[in-house]
């Protein structure tokens, strides 16, 4: 039975047609191949290997680029394999290898996990979570592989009927978003953003003080001309010395 999320959310007919073209082309030997290979993609085997690659880049050998790229790829890796787990309890949907395989052989299709864990995928979050620092981290001429294979890789939850095509398309854009996310903190944008506001703010409370400074000046100046046309002895020459008022020469001996 549902663990009643907050949010049901059923799957599209789109969903539902795909996930059982991939139930009637199941088979053993392809199933058990799929298994070993979504391994890859696993929550706990993507921190491992960023969380190794961390600990390598510290080395003295590496160039300080790689030594930025580990960090940011450490930093969405661990908040990538947490948000799955926050999601999974907001959303309610029933796995295809439960829903969709319902009386008939399965055909090698092995059980995945919690039955209402559908959306969104873990492993399409971590992998959209290590994309992009992959991808700057390979040689150039590999570039443009990272995306299509890591891509197939994901896909190979829907061939398992552990997910939707929805659920891998929507973990793909979470795990991006939250790579893009840490390459503008790493990047210190957010940062330069914060100093500029704080001189913003300096220089506004400057510009107050100055015209509160000005406006007491200006009233002190207008509070001594109005004493001197009533007859009265403005403040400062009331306190001047009687030496200087009466304008007192020393001469040198």
């Amino acid at each position: 039975m549902s663990r009643r999320a907050p949010i049901r959310l059923p799957p599209s007919h789109i969903d539902l047609a795909i996930a059982r073209f991939c139930a009637r082309q199941a088979f053993p030997g392809e199933e058990r191949t799929l298994r070993a290979l979504t391994v890859l993609a696993d929550e706990k085997t993507v921190v491992a290997g960023a969380l190794l690659y961390w600990a390598y880049s510290r080395l003295d050998a590496v160039a300080p680029a790689g030594k930025r790229e580990a960090d940011r790829m450490a930093c969405a890796v661990l908040v990538a394999s947490a948000l799955p787990h926050v999601l999974k309890h907001l959303f309610d949907r029933q796995r295809p290898d439960r829903s969709v395989m319902r009386g008939r052989r399965r055909r090698g299709i092995p059980r995945s996990g919690e039955p209402y864990d559908s959306f969104p995928s873990g492993h399409a979050i971590n992998i959209g979570a290590i994309a992009g620092p992959l991808a700057r981290l390979v040689p150039p001429h590999l570039r443009p592989a990272v995306w299509p294979v890591l891509t197939l890789l994901a896909a190979s939850r829907v061939l398992l009927l552990a997910h939707y095509p929805s659920d891998v398309a929507a973990g793909l854009v979470l795990g991006t978003f939250i790579e893009r996310v840490t390459d503008q903190l790493a990047s210190g944008r957010f940062a330069k953003l914060s100093n500029c506001c704080c001189r913003l703010s300096a220089h506004s409370a400057a510009r107050g003080i100055a015209l509160r400074i000005r406006a007491s000046d200006l009233r002190r100046r207008s509070s001594s001309d109005d004493g001197s046309a009533t007859g009265q002895t403005p403040f400062l020459r009331r306190n001047l010395p009687r030496a200087r008022r009466g304008r007192v020469s020393f001469q040198p001996q």
